[in-house]
């Protein structure tokens, strides 16, 4: 694990936006994002490097809340605000979870022929990521790699997400934490008597190139 802090916002947008730039800089880069506040800003100037070949990089959705595309709530809505130029791959949250569900294993297997070149992510308090939530089955999945998961803790119930494995096959990891009460998820990402399933982030520590970058508020 590689940890960065950074003692303003803007150092943290650069920064971050020059890790995902960096992974930009050929053709054929395939690239997961997340939604939240967070990763906004560092979308919104990604979107402004004007070097960057937008149209020979493939975009995917990490995961995404279960409703319209012009939700409040909507990760989509997130992405596409804040980086137009993206060929984002999404989930198509008009049709019926399942067929969403399906429609974007098939989209994936079309578009994501090769391990993931950069997943942005991000980390709840309870240690989640993407909607990977604490002991989930989906946790435990090993075949697809898209999978529909429900919390009860969050405002939307029904989500949308990657599989752990695609996720942990990404050749770069990049998380985003901002906030004091973040500094508590990376210690808890470290503590190794704290099963993975419990605190799901955990896993991430297994990649071999996972970087950090945290911003204290």
């Amino acid at each position: 694990m590689e940890l960065k802090m950074f003692t303003t916002q803007e150092e943290f947008v650069t920064k971050s936006t020059d890790v995902i730039a960096s992974e930009c800089s050929y053709e054929g880069a395939k690239i997961a994002l997340s939604g939240g506040s967070t990763p906004g800003p560092i979308y919104n100037a990604l979107n402004k490097r004007d070097y960057i070949k937008f149209d020979k990089i493939e975009f995917f959705m990490v995961d995404e809340r279960y409703v319209p595309t012009g939700d409040p709530n909507s990760n989509f809505k997130l992405i596409v605000d804040n980086l137009p130029k993206a060929h984002l791959h999404s989930f198509d949250t008009t049709l019926p979870i399942d067929e969403c569900v399906k429609d974007y294993e098939e989209k994936l297997s079309e578009y994501l022929q090769s391990p993931l070149s950069l997943s942005v992510l991000g980390i709840g308090s309870d240690g989640h990521f993407a909607s990977l939530f604490p002991n989930s089955e989906a946790l435990k999945e090993r075949e697809k790699q898209a999978l529909c998961t429900q919390t009860n803790v969050h405002d939307v119930k029904d989500r949308l997400t990657m599989s752990l494995p695609l996720i942990m096959q990404s050749s770069k990891i990049l998380v985003l934490l901002k906030g004091d009460k973040k500094w508590d998820v990376i210690k808890q990402m470290e503590d190794e008597g704290i099963p993975s399933d419990d605190f799901p982030a955990r896993h991430l520590m297994n990649h071999p190139n996972l970087i950090i970058h945290y911003f204290r508020t």
